[in-house]
């Protein structure tokens, strides 16, 4: 919910149901609502709704003790759906679309029910498949986003938006014009890449490297694309 300026609360009882609201606006003059809650018990439970300034609907979700959960829904000022997902005990888990203004789907989030996200899809104005180098992405599936020093750092790692049937990971500066003469990360599967790394210091570590998004066929490789990428985790 965004564009909250200054905001005023104001508790509203109705009589049928003693169903409290929670109000926010863009003023303090209280002109115009920028977000609203339905309450229980002094708790955010039920529907929430966002509005831009000119009154439009914004955004809708819907919250259980305090936590969103269920489906939720971002618009356009247009009318148009810019986003939507689903909240369970308020981690957005499954499937997560995001939208072109004109309405055409431009991406696809798939996330586990941590809420980390394991694939993606993408798309151009015109509906088909954007599957250019820009558009991919390496995502790493970490088992814990911060660790000791001393504790390995475990992640899952795939290629976003692949193209193609199979992925490979190596590790390794991606500057380096040999990086691919190195050694496959270790696979869980055809798509997935397991890494390991022990941390040896305190801070931000950085492991860098290149997938390759792979076509194979009757196992032989027919076409390949090589994305670099770096990426960061935080040990304590």
């Amino acid at each position: 919910m965004k564009k909250i300026l200054t905001f005023i609360i104001i508790s509203f009882l109705f009589c049928a149901c003693q169903q409290e609201k929670e109000v926010y606006y863009y003023s303090e003059k209280g002109d115009n609502i920028s977000q609203e809650f339905e309450l229980k018990n002094g708790v955010r439970n039920g529907k929430a709704r966002g509005y831009f300034e000119s009154g439009k609907l914004q955004s809708e979700a819907y919250f259980e003790n305090g936590e969103a959960e269920g489906e939720f829904i971002y618009y356009y000022e247009n009318g148009n759906i810019e986003v939507e997902g689903t909240f369970k005990n308020g981690v957005e888990t499954g499937t997560t679309k995001h939208y072109f203004e004109n309405g055409v789907l431009h991406t696809e989030e798939f996330r586990n029910e941590n809420g980390k996200v394991f694939d993606f899809k993408a798309y151009r104005t015109d509906g088909k498949r954007d599957t250019t180098f820009e558009s991919k992405r390496v995502l790493f599936i970490a088992k814990k986003d911060t660790i000791n020093v001393g504790e390995e750092y475990s992640a899952e790692i795939r290629l976003g938006n692949r193209q193609y049937n199979s992925t490979k990971i190596i590790i390794g500066d991606p500057r380096d014009k040999n990086i691919l003469r190195y050694e496959f990360l270790p696979r869980k599967d055809s798509l997935t890449s397991l890494i390991n790394v022990k941390a040896t210091k305190e801070g931000e570590n950085l492991v860098e490297g290149v997938a390759l998004d792979l076509l194979v066929k009757n196992g032989d490789i027919d076409s390949v694309m090589v994305i670099p990428f770096r990426h960061t985790f935080f040990v304590k």
